[in-house]
């Protein structure tokens, strides 16, 4: 199943990635959209095409072996299943928070998978430095090649108790917890909250105006902002239909 995910400037900036032809960047950016929240899915190049390049003319498999030899991917296999784990997904993409958790295991803990070379040479954790709040595609220039320095792949990273509070970045100058964004779209919708979160974001930026809390001034003054403008739209467009005009007494 397809899902929403975010996509930046700096994406288009990457020189690393513009070292690959177009249909494999546009791949690369497909293949967020059709990941599981943790940035896994299976390595089916058919079913991939079908979902991401339907239309195009091109050899996916080699398309993706390309995205692997950059680094950009990891492609390994366990229990004779081919999974494809893409590089630092869960630090730069937010997935929602009612999206269901990842049921494919993941490359470092199973250690009878059979897994790439750059992954099991400790390369993959620091080959891209993506900032999680722009998405900004940057190499990374301190890639460290001893691997006795790597952290061993069965560890996983604990994430401090304050990151349930962490902000993440819905627009240029609008930032909301997981929560608070859930709450808004409860109420409003995604649709809706999506469209608060703009208002905010092009007066912020227009005004240079900040906020302690985002979410306050949503619930303060953009939500009646966002009322009065669907009121005024749909006074725009009346569902009256013009009348015809009568032809009785009119000779023809």
């Amino acid at each position: 199943m397809a899902r929403t995910r975010n996509i930046k400037p700096g994406f288009f900036k990457n020189d690393l990635l513009a070292e690959i032809e177009p249909l494999g960047r546009l791949l690369f950016a497909g293949l967020w959209t059709i990941a599981d929240r943790e940035g896994r899915l299976e390595d089916r190049p058919k079913r991939i095409k079908a979902e991401v390049l339907p239309y195009d003319n091109c050899d996916i498999d080699e398309l993706l072996a390309i995205l692997s030899d950059k680094e950009f991917i990891i492609r390994y296999e366990i229990s004779e299943q081919k999974y494809i784990q893409i590089t630092n997904f869960s630090r730069h993409q937010n997935p929602h928070v009612n999206e269901s958790a990842s049921e494919i295991p993941a490359p470092e803990q199973h250690s009878t998978s059979t897994v790439q070379a750059q992954y099991k040479s400790g390369l993959v954790p620091s080959t891209l430095n993506l900032k999680p709040s722009t998405l900004n595609l940057v190499p990374s220039t301190d890639i460290s090649f001893d691997n006795e320095t790597q952290p061993p792949l069965t560890q996983q990273p604990t994430k401090p108790k304050n990151e349930i509070n962490a902000k993440h970045s819905y627009a240029e100058f609008v930032s909301l917890t997981n929560d608070e964004y859930s709450s808004l779209v409860t109420k409003y919708g995604e649709p809706g909250t999506l469209r608060m979160i703009e208002i905010l974001d092009n007066y912020k930026g227009a005004n240079g105006k900040k906020y302690k809390s985002d979410y306050r001034a949503i619930q303060n003054w953009v939500t009646s902002r966002y009322e009065t403008e669907k009121a005024q739209q749909n006074r725009a467009s009346p569902n009256d239909k013009p009348k015809k005009e009568s032809l009785v007494g009119v000779k023809l």
